[in-house]
């Protein structure tokens, strides 16, 4: 597994799984590759061999904070754990060096694997907000704040 930086289109040569598309819960990729082109951003893709597996990054609407975004392919299903420990890694090393404060993302309250993924990689529960998302669900609020020795 070799983790890129981010190219334009990437996400959408994911080979992604029926359960995946419900989890991005009707939001357009279109619509996440946009804010990536036209906003601060710092996002990679997960290769194995010639196929890309994953798609993650932070969109950065303002010094110290990051918003956290995944797009995970049916393939990751092969490695979970290589995966696991790859976005993690990346997660703290990213925080470090562009000196974030707080990471935050949100998760469907539907999608018990995205949950777990969260809590994993030591999102913490904030708030529940319903009728969030572009679909009407029910979404909750995540966060990730900077260790008091750092990340």
């Amino acid at each position: 597994m070799t983790v890129l930086p981010y190219a334009v289109g990437d996400v959408f040569h994911l080979h992604m799984s029926p359960r995946t598309r419900l989890t991005l819960g009707g939001m357009p990729l279109e619509a996440l590759e946009a804010a990536l082109l036209t906003h601060p951003a710092c996002a990679v893709t997960l290769w194995a061999g010639d196929a890309r597996w994953a798609c993650w990054g932070f969109l950065l609407p303002w010094e110290g904070l990051a918003e956290g975004w995944c797009v995970v392919g049916a393939d990751v299903s092969t490695a979970p754990v290589p995966f696991l420990r790859t976005v993690f890694r990346w997660v703290r090393e990213t925080c470090a060096a562009l000196n974030l404060r707080r990471v935050q993302c949100h998760v469907r309250d539907r999608d018990d694997v995205a949950r777990r993924f969260a809590t994993y990689l030591g999102f913490r529960n904030e708030a529940v907000l319903p009728q969030y998302g572009p679909d009407g669900e029910t979404y909750w609020l995540k966060s990730l704040l900077r260790p008091h020795g750092g990340w």
